[in-house]
């Protein structure tokens, strides 16, 4: 069992409604997203015909 599926099974011990859970997920992940964001845009652009083969 991951995170989601033990943050489930706390949601539905407190009597919670399992279409809520969705948004428990979702406000869980968006930090997360946010700094993913973050993190790609201080990066400078990767573009494969750029690179060099080293192989």
């Amino acid at each position: 069992m991951n995170v989601d599926g033990a943050v489930a099974a706390a949601l539905l011990e407190m009597d919670w409604p399992p279409k809520l859970g969705n948004s428990v997920f979702i406000v869980a992940r968006t930090p997360g997203l946010a700094a993913h964001v973050a993190e790609e845009q201080d990066r400078e652009d990767f573009r494969r015909q750029d690179g060099e083969y080293t192989g």
